[in-house]
């Protein structure tokens, strides 16, 4: 449930040289009332910030420290408070074999054994409602996602684009929207059948995911239609990714049949002064019919307002 750190570790951070205030010893804590104390203030919320926020505050008596951090590398959590000073006690936490990530604490004092033997007790009442935060966070996530291309799919899109434009306006940053297509995908699924879309989907989504920055957004805004949004990038970068993205989804092999070639047309809008999510959608979506009206797998801009 509950792994701390190897022992030659743990030592070595509890015996650093070093002037060092050394807490008297204090007397021992109850821990019934305090393991209900947890578990009522614990279950109050399914925000995982403020669940390691109030575990902190409540054991303070018990463990003083001066800071903490939890990690989930999964999750790409990493929420930090306070000094993350000399010495530190490290866990890792996990219960029926789930990994809930790393909490460690930090102060400027030697760990002592009783405290580290509360800690890990403690830390029994933390687990649960850690771990139901952290399932509700990933049904949330997975409510964003779509399940065959990895993308975010469109109700992502509708609470993200609005929240990025606005931020744009508020700092004078550039915006691009591109629009892609694949084409004759009708075609490919009526000839090669619908599994074999679903791959093409698939690793279509994966070469956008591969080669957009990480500060970019990609969606499936529906069927083989693809969005994505460039913040801070100008149309001469939005233009640039859109070619590579076009001659990396041409080169890719799909279904392992020789004569399928798979391309995508696209269309790009930068944001102007003005604009709102409907019209920059609308430039992108008519660059786009150009890109298929002039031939297909080919790049075209929106027109400017």
């Amino acid at each position: 449930m509950i792994h701390n750190q190897p022992e030659a570790e743990r030592q070595a951070n509890r015996n650093a040289v070093g002037p060092m205030p050394v807490p008297e010893q204090k007397p021992r804590f109850d821990a019934t009332a305090k393991g209900v104390e947890l578990l009522q203030a614990l279950q109050t919320t399914l925000d995982i910030e403020q669940i390691i926020g109030l575990f902190s505050n409540i054991i303070l008596d018990v463990v003083p420290h001066e800071g903490y951090r939890f990690r989930h590398d999964e999750l790409d959590l990493d929420i930090s408070e306070g000094r993350h000073s000399r010495h530190e006690a490290g866990y890792n936490l996990s219960l029926e074999d789930e990994h809930l990530g790393q909490l460690t604490l930090y102060r400027n004092w030697k760990f002592r054994d009783d405290e580290l033997a509360n800690l890990e007790l403690l830390l029994g009442q933390l687990v649960y409602p850690l771990r139901n935060a952290i399932r509700y966070l990933q049904a949330i996530e997975s409510s964003y996602n779509d399940p065959l291309t990895g993308l975010r799919n469109r109700t992502a899109m509708e609470m993200e684009m609005p929240r990025m434009l606005e931020l744009a306006r508020r700092h004078n940053l550039p915006v691009c929207l591109l629009m892609l297509d694949l084409d004759h995908f009708k075609h490919i699924n009526d000839t090669h059948g619908h599994l074999c879309g679903d791959e093409i989907l698939k690793k279509v989504g994966q070469i956008v995911q591969h080669t957009i920055r990480a500060s970019d957004l990609a969606f499936r805004f529906g069927g083989e239609e693809i969005a994505v949004l460039l913040p801070n990038c100008n149309p001469e970068g939005a233009r640039q990714l859109a070619e590579r993205l076009r001659g990396r989804v041409q080169d890719e092999a799909y279904c392992e049949a020789r004569d399928l070639e798979v391309t995508v047309s696209i269309g790009i809008a930068a944001l102007q002064t003005g604009d709102s999510r409907e019209t920059l959608f609308q430039r992108a979506d008519e660059a786009l019919y150009r890109a298929k009206h002039n031939g297909r797998n080919r790049v075209e801009f929106g027109t400017q307002g």
